[in-house]
């Protein structure tokens, strides 16, 4: 559960609530969304961790891909993968993929 906490205290609240509504989670009890982060975050890793196996799992995996996504190499593969939009003073450049 610990991976899970550090990627609910890592995530903000706005995405939290994003994911956990688009998701559908039915065992996931209410949450006040409107709440300050600290109020929030905590009660929410609570709340998964009580929440049933099939649907915390999905939790669990979605935040390992996330994880995974946000580390060095997936990082880099993102990077490698899309055109990087950098602004100039003409105006927005678009570089191919793959080009520093």
């Amino acid at each position: 559960m610990t991976a899970i906490a550090a990627f609910l205290r890592k995530t903000p609240v706005t995405r939290l609530h994003d994911y956990f509504t688009a998701a559908g989670f039915t065992s996931l009890p209410p949450v006040d969304w409107t709440k300050p982060e600290s109020e929030v975050v905590e009660p929410l890793i609570m709340a998964v961790d009580d929440m049933d196996e099939d649907e915390k799992q999905r939790v669990v995996l979605d935040a390992g891909r996330v994880a995974a996504l946000a580390d060095g190499p997936g990082a880099e593969g993102l990077r490698a993968g899309l055109s990087i939009t950098w602004c100039s003073r003409a105006g927005p450049v678009r570089r191919p993929a793959g080009r520093g």
